[in-house]
């Protein structure tokens, strides 16, 4: 549950960091966009942990298209993959460890 609880903050810190780091119109869009989403989704995963791989998705997307759209600053580029990179691997970290199995009673 933790990692959903990572993933949300890092949504939230992508939003936040449109504000902050000086980048293009159209990537600030798509930070914005894909920020909010990942923070939603986090939220919907602490419910329904499959919702988790939505946001693995969302990490590609954003991942992929930081190296296709232009940048005023390296530092934004360089957030934006970093920060997608985390969440891609959040997203696939399980929600909990499994049970051990309960021994049988005779």
């Amino acid at each position: 549950m933790t990692m959903r609880w990572i993933t949300l903050g890092l949504g939230l810190w992508l939003v936040v960091s449109t504000l902050v780091l000086p980048d293009t119109t159209a990537s600030r869009a798509n930070v914005a966009v894909t920020g909010a989403l990942i923070a939603f989704t986090s939220l919907w995963a602490l419910r329904a942990p499959p919702a988790r791989f939505i946001n693995t998705m969302l990490a590609t997307w954003l991942f992929f298209s930081t190296l296709f759209v232009d940048h005023v600053d390296k530092a934004a580029a360089w957030n934006d993959l970093l920060v997608a990179s985390a969440v891609f691997v959040l997203s696939l970290w399980p929600l909990a460890e499994p049970m051990p199995a309960q021994p049988a009673h005779a």
